[in-house]
């Protein structure tokens, strides 16, 4: 059977197949509360109580609302994930801003920036402020700590010696 994906917004996609709307599920494109229509007897049901995409659902993405953006880029292509990309560069800076100390001056307010917008659009932003506190916070210590190699005090530790 092949089906019309509609979200609440109106937007619909399709005709597409129980197979691409189990992908689309487990990729979190299709969400538990879109509606399916039936292609052929235009029957709507709750994509939830449809059985191929209710088990390919990954766990906890029932409330995710579904993005409407580029509804057919290819083949099946479906909706994007909501908030992916802010999601991915939000975990991309704060690692950076782990790795390199500095840069976790810059990188880690970014982080927190591109978490924030990943949470507006439902994904879980915890993680990734977290991420980007730690990092900013490193940063600003290797800077503090260069500072503090270089003043006078840890200089005269130096030149130390034992009579």
């Amino acid at each position: 059977m092949t089906f019309f994906v509609r979200h609440a917004n109106g937007q619909r996609y399709g005709p597409v197949d129980e197979a691409d709307l189990a992908g689309w599920a487990r990729e979190g494109r299709l969400t538990a509360h879109c509606e399916l229509e039936n292609a052929i007897t235009h029957e709507v049901i709750r994509a939830y109580d449809h059985a191929a995409v209710r088990f390919a659902l990954p766990p906890g993405t029932a409330g995710v609302a579904a993005s409407t953006s580029n509804p057919r880029a290819g083949r099946n292509a479906g909706p994007a994930a909501p908030g992916q990309s802010d999601y991915t560069l939000s975990l991309v800076f704060g690692v950076i801003g782990l790795l390199t100390c500095y840069g976790g001056i810059l990188l880690g307010p970014l982080a927190i920036w591109f978490g924030y917008r990943a949470g507006l659009a439902g994904r879980p932003p915890v993680g990734l402020f977290v991420l980007g506190v730690l990092a900013t916070c490193l940063g600003f210590l290797s800077v503090g700590f260069a500072v503090w190699l270089n003043s006078g005090d840890v200089q005269h530790l130096q030149n130390f010696t034992r009579p």
